[in-house]
């Protein structure tokens, strides 16, 4: 939810700022990191109006796309803020309206889709695309023709605009034209010998030692499907395995199945897991001689087994101390691949409610109004994905 819907203003005279534009050539081909991008450079003109460096039209063949580098500002702040709206047109015509108010919980990871994420995943640079993906479910298009993409039917000069708000109403204006121009040059990347995915049917890949099963709309747009196998990582099972590229944004979750290799012993099969070549864990679990998760982005992974346990810190606990001027006893607890599973703790031998912050890693206990004076043996277990046990003990008087 946008919060400055509910009456959480304060004073914004700072009209959104506009960093550069792209050019997308699509052709008929798919939206994907071998799209040619082209991006322009523009200059301040004031008062929140802005122009291309160069005057010229830009040229292009074909059906294109725009897409735009915009933040919001606030006087004396030096953050960036999304903005709140963004409105592109040609020749006066509303092609593309995107609209920040709200977005169901099930949809946030379609930004990923909304945003050039090859672009941003290469350069750090976070273009929104005024064109749609097909197959994106996020409400945040309040008006989209063609799914935004344009093709000219002439060769005569075309006006373009572009219009950022924020929700305080600032208001900034890019105005740049194109022309088409049959004879421009548009070369892409071949993908001559690819598997096709339709985003709207179920996919599989099957090799000799992987597998891919993915159902209906799982992926934003149709897919020219990679996959390749590379040298065992260092403290693999199995040989690095590239389902397609870390590019392409996936929605829901694919079953990966990974076969380990000869050196995997019966003894690990339970602490084998798939993980990815960046060193993010991917879960799953052997059966019958795979390895299988699911999965929900595109890379390189692999078979690792975990036999480490958990780690526990005390913050505010040691052995035999007086706890009679503190309202909790924490804990900062971390695993080093599979992840933490459960906690339990007990006092006295009674299981003790605990408290969780998975992003800070912090673990605690608030005393009950009824512990009684004296002293009392605490005792927390931390267990994670692969069932690797720690175990902390201590005593505390209060």
């Amino acid at each position: 939810m946008n919060p400055q819907l509910f009456g959480l203003l304060f004073p914004d005279g700072v009209k959104p700022l506009i960093r550069g534009i792209t050019v997308y050539d699509l052709g008929r081909e798919i939206f994907d990191e071998n799209t040619p991008r082209r991006h322009q450079t523009i200059r301040s003109i004031g008062d929140g109006n802005y122009s291309l460096t160069s005057g010229a039209p830009i040229p292009v063949n074909g059906t294109f796309g725009l897409g735009i580098n915009t933040v919001d500002r606030r006087g004396g702040i030096s953050f960036t803020y999304g903005v709140y709206s963004i409105e592109l047109f040609l020749d006066n015509k509303n092609i593309s309206t995107v609209l920040f108010e709200s977005i169901p919980f099930d949809q946030t990871r379609a930004i990923q889709s909304y945003i050039d994420y090859p672009y941003l995943k290469k350069s750090g640079v976070r273009v929104q695309k005024s064109f749609k993906d097909p197959n994106n479910p996020i409400n945040i298009y309040k008006h989209l023709d063609n799914l935004g993409m344009i093709e000219l039917k002439d060769n005569e000069v075309h006006d373009v605009k572009y219009v950022v708000k924020d929700v305080q109403g600032n208001k900034s204006e890019l105005n740049f034209k194109v022309q088409n121009n049959p004879s421009l040059a548009i070369s892409r990347k071949s993908a001559e010998g690819l598997k096709m995915f339709h985003y709207a049917d179920e996919n599989k890949y099957e090799a000799e030692n992987a597998r891919v099963y993915m159902g209906k709309n799982i992926l934003y747009n149709d897919l020219y499907f990679n996959y390749s196998q590379g040298a065992k990582p260092a403290k693999g099972y199995s040989a690095a395995h590239y389902i397609h590229n870390s590019y392409t944004p996936v929605f829901g979750y694919y079953k990966l199945m990974i076969k380990p290799d000869y050196s995997l012993p019966e003894s690990l099969y339970s602490k084998a897991l798939i993980v990815s070549t960046d060193g993010g864990a991917q879960g799953g679990k052997y059966e019958n001689g795979w390895v299988v998760a699911n999965v929900r982005e595109f890379g390189g992974f692999y078979v690792a087994v975990d036999t480490i346990a958990p780690t526990i810190s005390a913050r505010n606990l040691s052995d035999g101390k007086n706890v009679s001027n503190q309202r909790s006893i924490d804990f900062t607890i971390s695993d080093n691949l599979s992840g933490i599973d459960t906690f339990d703790a007990y006092i006295d031998g009674k299981w003790a409610l605990m408290k969780y912050d998975p992003k800070t890693r912090h673990l605690w206990h608030d005393f009950e109004s009824n512990l009684s004076s004296g002293t009392h043996s605490f005792k927390l277990e931390v267990k994670d994905n692969k069932g690797n046990l720690k175990t902390y003990e201590t005593s505390f008087s209060r």
